[in-house]
């Protein structure tokens, strides 16, 4: 009983009737090569021509009560800014696997964690207690 062809046969006999894959595929590593200077002069491009390391301005209120502003660390202090929803999974993870850990090992004297609630109907007990648990400063934001 002879085998049936089926599409997924013939999409292989395409493939391997094709010069320019073979081509490709017989030269990996310049192919690779190429595709690697690609990427390093898309990286050296986006830094010359876009890409700004200003945040705007913005004023906030913390869980709290306490009223701050962006600006009010200028100068002083290196800002982390995490934008985040308690209800998001990867959000917590984030916080939990990479937030957390630099946290405790951080100058506060130098540097500031800001975490902004991007929701404004997000939780505020739950951001209090996030502040309370992390030491940083949590704000409802829009």
């Amino acid at each position: 009983m002879a085998k049936q062809k089926t599409n997924w046969d013939s999409l292989i006999e395409n493939v391997n009737q094709n010069e320019w894959y073979n081509s490709i595929l017989e030269n990996k590593v310049i192919f690779s090569l190429g595709i690697a200077l690609l990427l390093v002069v898309s990286f050296f491009a986006y830094g010359i021509i876009g890409g700004d390391s200003k945040a705007p301005d913005f004023t906030l209120t913390d869980t709290e009560g306490n009223t701050f502003s962006l600006s009010d660390y200028k100068g002083e202090k290196v800002v982390i800014l995490d934008f985040m929803y308690t209800t998001c999974n990867p959000c917590e993870d984030l916080a939990k696997g990479v937030l957390e850990p630099y946290s405790e090992i951080m100058d506060n004297n130098d540097v500031i964690l800001i975490s902004i609630s991007v929701f404004g109907t997000d939780d505020e007990d739950e951001l209090r207690e996030y502040a309370k648990d992390y030491g940083w400063i949590h704000a409802l934001g829009d």
